[in-house]
């Protein structure tokens, strides 16, 4: 036997104003459908809720190098914007979907302290150089961070991986690849 039961729930901002009601339908005290009616709450436009995710990515790409990934939080992010905690996490629900979102972002600040120009001499030095720079070696962390904390490399690891390789290798050919893992290798040992 069913027990049917609806509900109306009055909704009221901080201030206690009347902004709206929410009805549902309860069957045997769950709720299995709702209906939100509210007053004087315009539907947000793509536009705002594309220029809210700008807004969190900037602070999410800032504190990933300022803070590094460990550090920064939904509430480290939500004080620096302003938005709720709730609010970043309707559009970002795991911490990981931030880095998977700011990917390209990344990607080119990194190949950015790179001289990819000439030789591959110049490219080595150019990284040597870069390891001296904390944007650089933020960056490094992240990447090493995501590589070595999960069973599977994530999707964004992978990734800045796989693009490196090929750039380096499509640059440079199988001698760019050995020199990439030599510098691979000795950017873990200079941040050790």
């Amino acid at each position: 036997m069913y027990s049917f039961h609806c509900t109306e729930v009055k909704v009221i901002n901080k201030d206690y104003n009347d902004i709206g009601i929410i009805r549902g339908l309860r069957v045997n005290g769950e709720v299995q459908s709702y209906q939100r009616r509210a007053r004087n709450m315009p539907k947000r436009s793509k536009e705002d809720t594309e220029i809210t995710i700008q807004h969190i990515m900037d602070a999410v790409a800032e504190q990933l190098l300022s803070l590094g990934y460990d550090k920064m939080s939904y509430t480290t992010l939500s004080k620096q914007t302003g938005i709720s905690r709730t609010g970043i996490s309707h559009h970002f629900p795991k911490k990981t979907d931030f880095i998977l979102a700011l990917d390209e972002r990344i990607h080119e600040m990194f190949i950015g302290h790179l001289d990819l120009c000439d030789s591959l001499k110049t490219f080595s030095e150019s990284w040597l150089l870069a390891l001296n720079k904390p944007e650089f070696i933020s960056i490094l962390k992240l990447l090493f961070l995501h590589i070595v904390t999960t069973n599977n490399a994530n999707e964004f690891a992978r990734k800045g991986v796989e693009r490196l390789y090929r750039l380096i290798g499509d640059k440079f050919g199988e001698e760019g690849d050995k020199e990439l893992e030599w510098l691979m290798g000795k950017s873990l040992a200079y941040m050790s």
